[in-house]
């Protein structure tokens, strides 16, 4: 004999299902990217790429300097002699999906390869409500007055975001791993607003069909939202981005009520007696982080607070943050195009852009003797500084 589930039972599972499939069906995978009034309203100025000017160039390798620049070139490239290959967007659009979405169990809805994916293949974009960080900031408000729990939007440049909370494409349905096989991609792409960076997942490395494709949420700690990690990966923290101080890592998933209220009111006490200013600018161009209602506004809370000057050991949480590689073009004795990784922080990008800048003004860094005239070689053979004009965290200046 058979037992079977009572209808009340069956019923809620079939509900459950439909919901799965409805939610899927929404957020499907040609959703394009949607421009918010508040985007529309902002007044950068609108970025032109320039085609790539060899008819010989595929851009298809950094020999372009679109492709070496991370810009996508616009649709009157594909018209030269050579074609190009330097159409993400357009390629996703066109081509046959490399993924599909169903659930994942405990975790939800998630991503799946359709087939053997290789490493570097562009896989998806992350489509959304383009948003400024200013309707972020009236959003987060809204979805905790409303009760949304799991919201998604992601840092998409210099002031703007992408948010598919309500409107966007599969992307979304991504799940967080300590241990992904995707990471996200930034560029810089046609008709868009100065400073804005369009985003795509792209394969980590080679992913067999039917494997579930994650990412690194890159979420800071937060005593009263942050959760534990279901991901299963071998190198699991155990915890959705960072994990907690050694005193915060309870084995409840949630604090109780009064935990909550309690670490609220700290909370509340540090902003009221903190007032120092936050160790970088929120409009700080950087590698796009993912974020949810755990993120935390207080930039000191980042890194251990230094009341004074006296020497602190830094734990090995943040020693490893400082240890993440960062990719730079050294040319002429410059540094710049300057890439981080996804687990990058704002203030470990902050003090690594600090590093660089001292070793770009060293007189003694190698240049590129070819691209100096002779008028050069002799100024700099009878000066010990040099001229250039530097990206700071202030804006674009010239530097001696």
């Amino acid at each position: 004999m058979v037992n079977q589930a009572p209808k009340a039972q069956k019923s809620t599972q079939n509900q459950e299902t439909q919901n799965i499939k409805n939610t899927i069906k929404k957020f499907h995978a040609n959703v394009q990217p949607i421009l918010h009034s508040s985007y529309k309203a902002n007044q950068a100025k609108v970025v032109r790429v320039k085609k790539c000017w060899d008819e010989n160039c595929d851009c298809s390798t950094e020999d372009c300097d679109n492709v070496c620049d991370r810009k996508v070139c616009p649709k009157s490239c594909t018209l030269k002699k050579a074609g190009c290959r330097n159409q993400v967007f357009e390629e996703y659009r066109l081509k046959d999906k490399l993924f599909y979405a169903e659930s994942s169990g405990e975790k939800g809805i998630g991503l799946f390869a359709s087939r053997d994916i290789k490493k570097y293949d562009f896989i998806v974009p992350y489509n959304g409500e383009i948003i400024t960080a200013a309707e972020l900031e009236i959003r987060k408000k809204k979805y905790k007055e409303i009760g949304v729990i799991h919201t998604y939007p992601f840092k998409a440049g210099r002031g703007f975001y992408i948010d598919p909370t309500e409107r966007g494409n599969s992307a979304r349905f991504a799940n967080h791993s300590c241990d992904p096989n995707m990471i996200a991609q930034k560029y810089v792409v046609n008709n868009r607003k100065e400073g804005f960076r369009a985003i795509g997942y792209i394969a980590d490395r080679d992913i067999e069909k039917h494997s579930e494709l994650t990412i690194n949420y890159g979420y800071d700690y937060d005593p009263v939202l942050s959760q534990r990690c279901l991901c299963g990966a071998e190198a699991c923290k155990g915890w959705i981005g960072q994990p907690p101080p050694p005193a915060d890592a309870k084995d409840d998933e949630h604090p109780n009520d009064e935990e909550v209220e309690s670490l609220l009111d700290e909370d509340e006490e540090r902003r009221i007696d903190d007032d120092d200013e936050p160790l970088v600018d929120e409009e700080d161009e950087n590698i796009p982080t993912k974020l949810n209602n755990s993120k935390s506004n207080n930039y000191s809370e980042l890194m251990p607070v230094m009341n004074s000057l006296e020497q602190r050991e830094l734990s090995n949480v943040y020693k490893k943050i400082l240890e993440i590689p960062v990719r730079a073009q050294l040319k002429n004795g410059l540094i710049s195009e300057l890439q981080f990784e996804k687990e990058d922080t704002e203030w470990s990008e902050n003090m690594k852009r600090a590093i660089l800048n001292t070793i770009s003004f060293n007189p003694s860094a190698p240049r590129d003797e070819k691209l100096e005239s002779d008028e050069d070689k002799e100024w700099t053979e009878n000066n010990t500084a040099f001229f250039t004009n530097e990206k700071t965290l202030e804006g674009n200046c010239q530097v001696a």
